[in-house]
């Protein structure tokens, strides 16, 4: 099937918008929530309910536009697959135009992969863009055809990205799904000894599980993504997935003078003492969010009367995308 564009979903459902109709109510529990017609809609597209009885449970919404950056993105981390001395030459550097083949494809694992759908649309898109980049380069071959990059496997020019999904299982989302039949089935640990991956994408890992621990320990891996609500959301664990500390860290920002207060005395008694690295940061990683990935995306906690997105990539970056083992 074909995925809707982002402006195609905010329109059928009518995202992020104030005057929507809604009646916003707050429960005895502090829950804002609102039942009217239109919301109830949005919750049973999310909930895999649609008048045709057809559907699945949706987390991350997938969109055009998310899943081609997406690709994009994971193309051009392939052309980072080189030896350190072209990894360390900045764009337009006379040696970054030296870049020699990959020593293979880049092994990209998705973990948690429910209904399989990511992976698959992902798959397509880099095939567009390998079969673009193939078509330019037929069109404007090189002088010197020892400037030509080709793959490893085939020879096709440009970088080739091989996509798996893994997924335990336990709820059977494949089972439903028209492309489930790509996802494997095995607990994440054996799926990342078995398939030795560059890249992991993590989307909507589950809430209180965090599996970041043993992806920075896999050795052959370069990067993993994390797509989510990230922080203090309901994606994986606060500290041990994202780095997040209530100590005043937080995404909030609808916050009292008072409580503002507290957490600029809690900074400064924190300045005084020795920080703690963030546990990606002790296992020798970076974090950089994708702010264009995440300016596109849609989630399940997204509402139609709330112009906040909830959903955002966020790359944990091994030293300088080098350190791995092949």
């Amino acid at each position: 099937c074909v995925l809707p564009s982002k402006a195609d979903i905010i329109a059928e459902f009518g995202l992020f918008e104030t005057g929507t109709g809604c009646n916003v109510q707050v429960s005895d529990a502090g829950h804002v929530l609102c039942d009217c017609r239109g919301c109830q809609r949005w919750k049973a597209f999310l909930n895999g309910n649609r008048p045709d009885g057809g559907g699945w449970p949706q987390y991350e919404v997938l969109s055009r536009e998310f899943v081609t950056l997406l690709a994009e993105y994971l193309h051009g981390r392939a052309l980072l697959q080189v030896h350190s001395d072209a990894l360390s030459s900045p764009a337009g550097h006379p040696e970054a135009k030296k870049r020699k083949p990959c020593a293979g494809p880049l092994r990209v694992l998705e973990l948690g992969a429910g209904d399989g759908r990511l992976t698959h649309h992902l798959v397509r898109a880099l095939h567009r863009l390998q079969h673009q980049e193939r078509t330019a380069d037929d069109q404007n071959p090189p002088s010197d055809p020892s400037d030509r990059t080709e793959s490893a496997d085939d020879g096709a020019s440009g970088p080739r990205v091989v996509v798996r999904a893994s997924d335990s299982g336990l709820r059977g989302l494949q089972t439903a799904s028209p492309v489930g039949a790509l996802v494997e089935i095995m607990d994440f640990s054996k799926a990342l000894e078995l398939h030795r991956p560059h890249v992991v994408i993590c989307c909507w890992q589950p809430m209180g599980v965090d599996w970041t621990k043993e992806i920075r320990a896999t050795s052959s891996l370069l990067e993993y993504l994390l797509i989510g609500e990230a922080g203090d959301g309901i994606c994986g664990r606060p500290w041990e997935t994202w780095g997040f500390s209530f100590a005043c860290d937080s995404s909030s920002s609808s916050t009292s003078s008072d409580e503002n207060e507290n957490c600029e005395d809690a900074k400064a008694e924190r300045e005084r003492l020795p920080v703690a690295p963030r546990p990606y940061q002790a296992d020798g990683f970076d974090s950089f969010e994708l702010p264009a990935l995440s300016a596109v995306q849609i989630c399940r906690t997204d509402e139609r009367w709330s112009s906040r997105r909830h959903s955002r990539t966020v790359s944990f970056r091994r030293g300088r995308f080098s350190g791995g083992k092949e």
